[in-house]
């Protein structure tokens, strides 16, 4: 529970920074950036590695997925960005009232939803405007839970990249 409160007043306090009440950050880097395809032999961060050894993005219920993020965010793993868009999937669960200990395959979950998205036709223009940054939105957390299936199994290529 605490779990949740925390990643709801995280959210809650990007929220009012997104409406320009406060100060605007500049864009952080996550510790893995530099781990990318651009560098050669680069692996996850060992942390990241045995926090991941763990959870199972395929199979794995929205409390574990918040104390994997947890952990992640407090080993470095994940900027504070990062870690907002990755909360932000919890998020999402909650308010479709997937129960906190449900088991879910949540690669798959955002490949529907992905996939979705074209599918979605009568959209009023103010939602088609926006459309584009769901997509895009949906496409980086995509990108993260593949990443993170793909560390664990052990057959993460090169590096890790934080779809930036």
């Amino acid at each position: 529970m605490l779990l949740v409160k925390s990643i709801l007043s995280t959210a809650a306090q990007l929220a009012r920074l997104g409406r320009g009440s406060g100060p605007a950050e500049p864009a952080q880097k996550s510790p893995l950036a530099a781990t990318g395809p651009s560098s050669p032999g680069s692996t996850p961060s060992d942390a990241m590695r045995q926090i991941l050894a763990d959870y199972d993005v395929a199979d794995i219920s929205p409390r574990a997925f918040s104390e994997m993020l947890q952990k992640l965010r407090q080993a470095g793993a994940l900027s504070e960005k990062d870690f907002q868009e990755l909360a932000s999937i919890r998020l999402d669960l909650d308010s479709e009232n997937s129960g906190p200990d449900q088991r879910l395959n949540l690669v798959e979950l955002y490949r529907k939803r992905l996939a979705a998205i074209p599918e979605q036709q009568g959209a009023s223009q103010a939602s088609a405007a926006a459309r584009p940054a769901s997509e895009a939105t949906l496409q980086r957390q995509l990108g993260w839970l593949q990443k993170f299936a793909q560390i664990r199994a052990g057959t993460s290529p090169l590096g890790f990249d934080t779809l930036a």
